[in-house]
């Protein structure tokens, strides 16, 4: 009985989840794993409808006894179903959370960064301008030669630098890791704020995979597709930070250029669940404009990208 009931939660529970696992793994790996041999096994499961096991069978007008006797066994399957399901449940969970941030492989991971929406190529430093709530906003995005252990993969260090009005803001050191497949992963970042006389007033939002629970993020999938949906953060409650995509033909025109063909995304988080920031890749480029929609008045357009020679 009990491999029946396991029989039932795999296939109206976990097949259909079967379906997001190719999303789920570029986030959890863990998750798609569990998720895939959940479904395969499904297919050795011997599952019949209530008719072929004989449910109704049991069922008899000329013996009120037996049917009674008939009616408390199928009370107990199904209550053994609904506990099994119960374990089953709590048993995928454990394995997610237990086994997650285990499941990165360092070999799998590459300091040379050539996913086309989001290149990092050594000495390459982005310069974006715009406004932040009526202020001159300055980014000033550089790629280094420097690389970074984390969570026991090698990953490289961008040095971002963000300004308002003319006074560094913002100081942060951010680093990420392509895998095999092409997706570029987050693996945490050090920052710290600034106030106008240059002093550190706040290191919050620093985090690294690997520490109190935190887990990398992807901040760009190898092959975007409409609707994909993963976390760019993993560190709750520092950092949660998601992304969905919206549009793989956007066309953007900022100081830098026009680009056509971009990728369009929608960030948000869970930690500040009434902002949304709309954010526009180049093929080739990387990022080239974010505006936020809702929750402030901001937006950052690419002027100028420096290249050493």
């Amino acid at each position: 009985m009990e491999d029946d009931a396991a029989c039932i939660f795999f296939k109206a529970v976990l097949i259909p989840c079967k379906r997001e696992a190719g999303i789920l793994a570029k986030t959890d790996r863990i998750d798609a794993r569990v998720l895939r041999a959940f479904a395969e096994a499904v297919t050795s499961c011997n599952l019949h409808p209530p008719e072929a096991v004989g449910e109704h069978k049991w069922s008899s007008a000329n013996d009120v006894s037996e049917k009674k006797r008939k009616q408390n066994q199928i009370m107990k399957r199904e209550n053994r179903i609904t506990a099994l399901a119960a374990a089953l449940a709590l048993f995928a969970s454990g394995l997610t959370v237990a086994a997650a941030t285990d499941d990165i492989n360092p070999a799998d991971f590459t300091t040379q960064i050539d996913n086309p929406f989001f290149p990092l190529q050594p000495g390459t430093t982005f310069i974006y301008k715009g406004l932040k709530e009526g202020s001159k906003l300055r980014d000033r995005f550089a790629v280094t030669d420097n690389t970074i252990v984390i969570d026991g993969v090698t990953c490289r260090v961008v040095h971002d630098k963000v300004f308002v009005q003319g006074l560094l803001e913002e100081n942060t050191f951010d680093y990420f890791a392509q895998d095999m497949d092409g997706n570029v992963w987050y693996f945490g970042e050090d920052t710290m704020e600034l106030d106008k006389k240059g002093r550190v007033v706040s290191t919050e939002g620093s985090w690294r995979a690997g520490v109190n629970g935190a887990r990398p993020g992807i901040i760009m999938e190898a092959h975007p597709k409409v609707g994909d949906h993963y976390f760019q953060e993993n560190a709750a409650p520092v950092a949660q930070d998601e992304a969905t995509v919206l549009n793989l033909r956007e066309i953007v025109a900022v100081p830098f250029g026009k680009f056509t063909n971009c990728l369009q995304t929608k960030e948000f988080t869970q930690l500040e669940p009434g902002n949304i920031e709309h954010k526009f890749y180049a093929r080739g480029v990387g990022f080239i404009y974010g505006i936020v929609v809702k929750g402030g008045n901001e937006r950052l357009g690419l002027v100028n990208i420096i290249r050493q020679p």
